[in-house]
């Protein structure tokens, strides 16, 4: 199984976590991810993704996950989506693309921590 962090901040401590406690899985890291739109195409080879929403931009942060799960829907992509914010479920009340990407349930979950544990304890349920 290929899993892929999208995230800006916290993803090296989020992939040693991951590594550790889920070994057999495929965690592909380059780098931090300041847009996550550009990996759109290379998706198809992802089973599961670890959605940040939030990423730094020309004047502060912007939604870009938001735009990311836009994109997504409109090539109509498959994949478990995890989302990795602090907003949690209230990116729903927030975005249209996050609410439409729950209702189709390719959104499995939502992490408010940015736990490696318990990010770990929830794809071995998947």
């Amino acid at each position: 199984m290929r899993i892929r962090i999208l995230d800006d901040q916290y993803w090296d401590r989020i992939y040693q976590e991951l590594k550790v406690l889920l070994p057999w899985y495929d965690l592909p890291v380059r780098d931090n991810v300041f847009d996550p739109c550009p990996f759109l195409e290379k998706i198809q080879n992802w089973d599961i993704i670890l959605l940040d929403n939030y990423f730094p931009w020309e004047t502060w942060e912007e939604p870009l996950g938001d735009t990311f799960l836009e994109e997504y829907l409109d090539k109509k992509l498959k994949c478990k989506i995890i989302c990795i914010s602090d907003y949690g479920k209230i990116l729903l009340d927030r975005y249209f693309n996050r609410e439409e990407a729950n209702n189709r349930w390719d959104i499995v979950w939502w992490i408010t921590t940015k736990d490696g544990k318990e990010i770990a304890e929830l794809i071995k349920t998947l």
